[in-house]
């Protein structure tokens, strides 16, 4: 340039600014960022200062719960039923099942993100060293070719003054405790399905057996009819349906063996195993149908892990908005860097080149082409969606509470129903036997009577595992104590 004197300047689309100009233009935006920032700090208000969780109007009561009856336990929701068997699939089920299985490792990845992410705030050092042999002019302050070994270290640590960084921690910690409560509810959910898995299974090794007597009667009959029709008795119109009942008894004993085992496979897959899992006694379940108390609809919001886990999930958006917002506050850092160089190793802390350096960073942004507010806007969209889902969690909970509670209230009466008449087929089949002994009745009159009490017990077998299911539907949509 000789000896011109050339003003610098900083040359933009269609203007030219002048250092001075830039500086004032930064001094002034810089004031601005402080102000924006100082706001953001002192008043603190955020979404996260609501009182706790959104206001969700609940119902006094369940519509179908008297509030009289047994109260909802604290021990686990299937020791109602009084199987030891179930309690032992119950523990393998929550050391076996592929389901559970999953949800537990998304808790250990949420966990060791939350450490992460603690451990991140805190200092950070790293040790970096050198060997390096050179031939030829070597400049250093040796002035020589040779060997040349050096050592350094940093350290570096942003410091969270203005719990700038504090929000996203705290909404890691908000998602491990969401995955904690949704490894909850997968074990709530696998548990339902083995208990339902279970009693069907039982129910239908019962249902075998009355099958398998009732193709034993109808094929006696059937035997009967033909040797009639053989000697001229009956017609071959009342041949034709005794051979009708046997073949549907027939189709729906293959029906039942299908579906046993059926059951059985799926109980060895929610259970982690290949192989097909039977009852060790083809009992019949018989217990006591108890009046439910399913307490206060507010209960729910303690109980049930899928709202837990919805709440959780509401609380770390809320707390991530936090953090979009505080993205205006200023960051402080600190730096430190020293080190040690020599072309001997043995002398690269006594008699080597030393260097220490020391730093402060203070960094708030200034221009970002609006990134910041795009970036809070997808943070309140968040919470706007989890607030929605924690509200369609908690209302569905209510719902299924009353939807289980009144199919479990009508079963019982279609129970009692079908026990009383299971009682009168009961009453007639020995009455029936008694006439048969005296000879007042045949055979085929006996075999009708003894069909007509296995089908009422079918029935009732049938109708008491629909209780069985709606009562396990019940107390597993109460969710468990906490």
């Amino acid at each position: 340039m000789g000896g011109r004197n050339v003003r610098p300047s900083i040359h933009r689309i269609g203007m030219t600014m002048t250092f001075q100009e830039l500086r004032r233009f930064v001094t002034v935006r810089l004031a601005l960022a402080s102000l924006i920032a100082l706001s953001v700090a002192t008043t603190g208000t955020f979404a996260a200062a609501k009182d706790g969780l959104p206001p969700i109007s609940l119902p006094e009561q369940y519509e179908s719960n008297t509030g009289d009856g047994t109260p909802v336990s604290n021990a686990p929701w299937w020791s109602v039923f009084g199987d030891p068997q179930l309690a032992s699939l119950i523990e393998r089920l929550h050391a076996a099942n592929t389901t559970i299985a999953q949800a537990r490792a998304r808790l250990a990845a949420a966990e060791a993100a939350a450490r992460a992410g603690r451990a991140s705030q805190g200092p950070f050092a790293s040790v970096d060293a050198s060997a390096t042999s050179v031939q030829g002019p070597l400049i250093n302050a040796a002035g020589e070719s040779g060997n040349l070994y050096s050592g350094r270290m940093n350290v570096s640590w942003e410091v969270d003054v203005l719990d700038r960084l504090s929000g996203e921690r705290a909404a890691e910690r908000l998602d491990a405790s969401a995955a904690a409560a949704l490894l909850e509810d997968a074990k709530l959910l696998m548990e339902g399905r083995v208990v339902r898995t279970w009693l069907s299974l039982k129910a239908l090794s019962a249902a075998q057996i009355d099958a398998d007597r009732a193709v034993r009667l109808l094929q006696e009959a059937s035997v009967i009819m033909q040797r009639r029709r053989d000697i001229g008795q009956v017609a071959l119109q009342e041949v034709d349906t005794a051979q009708s009942r046997l073949k549907a008894a027939l189709q729906h004993r293959s029906d039942l063996q299908l579906s046993h085992a059926t059951a059985a496979r799926e109980l060895g897959f929610l259970l982690g195993e290949t192989t097909p899992i039977f009852p060790a006694a083809a009992a019949e379940p018989t217990i006591q149908l108890p009046q439910i108390a399913a307490g206060l609809p507010s209960e729910l919001l303690v109980r049930r892990p899928d709202i837990a886990a919805a709440r959780s999930h509401l609380m770390a958006a809320d707390q991530r908005l936090v953090s979009a917002r505080r993205g205006w506050l200023p960051t402080f850092g600190l730096t430190a860097s020293g080190g040690a160089a020599s072309s001997s190793l043995g002398q690269i802390l006594s008699g080597g080149a030393a260097s220490l350096l020391l730093g402060a960073l203070f960094s708030i942004p200034v221009l970002d082409g609006a990134r910041q507010k795009a970036r809070i806007a997808g943070r309140d969209a968040e919470v706007a969606l989890a607030d929605a889902r924690y509200r369609e969690t908690v209302l569905s909970a209510v719902r299924d509470v009353n939807n289980h509670l009144q199919a479990y209230n009508n079963c019982k009466t279609v129970l009692s129903h079908a026990n009383e008449q299971e009682q009168s087929a009961s009453s007639m089949l020995a009455a029936a036997n008694g006439r048969a002994k005296n000879g007042t009745i045949g055979r085929l009159a006996l075999i009708d009577v003894e069909i007509m009490y296995i089908e009422r017990t079918s029935a009732q077998i049938f109708i008491q595992t629909i209780c069985y299911h709606n009562l396990a539907d019940v107390l597993q949509s109460l969710g468990r104590a906490t």
